[in-house]
């Protein structure tokens, strides 16, 4: 069996050898390495779009990161006063609830935060 390789490195010598079982083998060969250019060329074009989309997704995951966290750390601005990402529209010291510290009491049907309203 042929490699690219063993044909790129002496295509003559792939050539010769294929010529004394009968085969005519220039056309292919030629085929063939055209075939690996494009494939390359196209692999090239992937990679660079991947690294772009990579960047894409990375500056998007910067917008959404709390402003001052350390994977956006001079971004306080951009989500006060209703910017975009988490917490946009909240108050810079302002967190969302936990599920611990809902408003509503399933059980009882009526607000009960924190200790004030349970009985």
């Amino acid at each position: 069996m042929l490699t690219l390789k063993q044909l790129r490195d002496d295509r003559e010598a792939a050539i010769r050898k294929l010529a004394k079982k009968g085969v005519d083998a220039a056309p292919a060969i030629a085929r063939i390495e055209e075939l690996d250019d494009r494939r390359k060329a196209l692999q090239t074009e992937l990679d660079n779009n991947l690294a772009a989309q990579n960047k894409a997704a990375k500056e998007i995951g910067m917008l959404d990161a709390p402003p001052g966290s350390v994977h956006r750390p001079n971004a306080g601005a951009l989500n006060e006063g209703g910017g975009y990402g988490r917490g946009a529209g909240k108050t810079p010291g302002e967190r969302p609830k936990r599920k611990s510290e809902k408003t509503l009491c399933k059980a009882r049907k009526r607000c009960c935060t924190g200790s004030a309203g349970k009985t």
